[in-house]
């Protein structure tokens, strides 16, 4: 009998972290929508300016893409 309590606490430990996990993964979600949002608004006000310079728009570009995949990969694993 004992044996299966301490199965049940280690079940209950491991779904407590579970939902830590969970609730961690969804709280990294809205921080990467919210930057993606930063930054697509960013690229945008580039681009309606119209700089000479657009490497500046293709940098922030690839940064955002790091930043969703890098989110995104976390997120998966």
């Amino acid at each position: 009998m004992e044996s299966v309590d301490q199965e049940m606490q280690a079940l209950e430990a491991f779904v407590k972290r579970l939902e830590f996990l969970v609730s961690q993964k969804e709280l990294v979600a809205k921080e990467l929508e919210s930057t993606y949002g930063q930054m697509k608004d960013e690229i945008n006000m580039r681009k309606q300016a119209k700089y000479g310079n657009t490497s500046g728009i293709f940098i922030v570009s690839a940064l955002a893409l790091a930043c969703v995949v890098v989110g995104l990969k976390w997120i998966i694993n």
